[in-house]
C-alpha cells in the first residue's frame, strides 16, 4: 500500500525544518519561487565547483 505523497516526501527528507520550509515556499508567488529555486541552483553549483577544485572555504579550514 502506497502512503500519501507527504508521507513519501517525509520519509525521504529527514530534515523536518527543511521540509517545513519547502512547504512554505510552495505558497509563495511564482516570482519568489523562481528566486528560491535560483538560489538553490547557485548554491548547489558552487558546491559542485568547490568539490571539483578541492577548494576549502575559510570556515572549512582546519587549524591546529
Amino acid at each position: 500500500m502506497m502512503g500519501s505523497q507527504d508521507e513519501m516526501v517525509s520519509a525521504q527528507l529527514a530534515d523536518k525544518e527543511l521540509l517545513k520550509q519547502f512547504r512554505e515556499v510552495e505558497l509563495l508567488s511564482p516570482e519568489d519561487k523562481h528566486l528560491v529555486k535560483t538560489f538553490i541552483d547557485a548554491s548547489s553549483l558552487k558546491d559542485t565547483f568547490s568539490n571539483s577544485l578541492n577548494y576549502k572555504s575559510p570556515d572549512q579550514t582546519v587549524t591546529g
